[in-house]
């Protein structure tokens, strides 16, 4: 049995300065905005062997966004982290991938453009959507190297269209602060939600990933999910798809990534009490591309 013990604290401060909305380049810069936080997270794992591993590693991160000039912004993120203290010694790369890290990274700098209902988006940024998103739960939080453009003309609806060149993980696995790693030969996503219809949710992706295999593999994500509110209850499905230009299916768990994944839920409230009953169901062959 894996256990995992975090112990998370984080101060954060943001500053203000004016209207965001500028007549020249030099106020767009007086009115920009600066944020930050300051972060220290301890974990502890312990294996089946009964052998415990901990670290503590203390950090933060530092944004600043310009004001608006005629629809034009830009904005710039630096993260920094430092391991304090370790106690490694029965698994030396027990956090490699996740926490062990010390160093700093640029994690955004990017120019964005708004023009009516319409925003564009270029350069470093944080990505949050179901198939492809950026986790922020240790030291560093994930980002992307992307092109990103999302509109709501259309009632009730948004549309966000993404081309991702890179990605930028939690450390570089040898104890480092992370670096932007090229994503085979990019990744599109289309991601669209709907509410026209009252008390209906709506929401769908389709992720197309090239070239992101050592055997020069497109793969392709989907993604699915609804819910009503009937007022008494709740109803919601959930689907995951993927799949592979592998036509030959060798049976081996690594040469194919399609699979599905299903999920069904009812919920309701009686007084101050939530009941909810689900069922879900994992094909017995997939392999998720978890672009994170």
């Amino acid at each position: 049995m894996n256990k995992k013990i975090s112990l998370g604290l984080i101060a954060s401060s943001v500053l203000f300065a004016g209207n965001l909305s500028a007549d020249t380049l030099s106020e767009a810069f007086e009115n920009g905005k600066v944020s930050g936080e300051i972060k220290s997270q301890y974990f502890q794992k312990e294996s089946n062997n009964s052998e415990t591993t901990s670290i503590w590693t203390n950090g933060g991160n530092l944004s600043y966004k310009t004001g608006s000039f005629y629809g034009l912004s830009a904005g710039v993120t630096f993260q920094v982290a430092s391991t304090t203290a370790e106690d490694l010694d029965e698994k030396p790369d027990a956090f490699d991938a996740d926490q062990n890290v010390s160093g700093a990274v640029m994690s955004e700098s990017y120019l964005q453009y708004t023009r009516g209902n319409t925003t564009a988006k270029l350069g470093r940024q944080y990505i949050s959507t179901p198939l492809v998103a950026g986790s922020g739960t240790r030291i560093f939080k994930e980002s992307f190297e992307a092109y990103t453009i999302q509109n709501s003309d259309l009632p009730n609806t948004t549309i966000t269209a993404s081309y991702v060149t890179k990605f930028q993980g939690r450390t570089d696995v040898n104890e480092g602060a992370p670096k932007f790693n090229k994503l085979g030969d990019g990744v599109y996503s289309v991601y669209v939600t709907n509410n026209s219809i009252e008390n209906l949710n709506l929401a769908g992706q389709y992720v197309k990933a090239t070239d992101m295999t050592t055997d020069n593999k497109d793969i392709t994500l989907y993604y699915l999910n609804g819910s009503y509110d009937f007022g008494a209850f709740k109803l919601g499905a959930q689907y995951y798809g993927s799949d592979d230009d592998n036509t030959a299916d060798t049976g081996y768990y690594l040469n194919n990534r399609d699979g599905y994944l299903y999920a069904l839920k009812a919920s309701t409230n009686i007084g101050g009490l939530s009941l909810g009953v689900a069922y879900s169901e994992v094909s017995e062959k997939v392999e998720y591309l978890h672009i994170t």
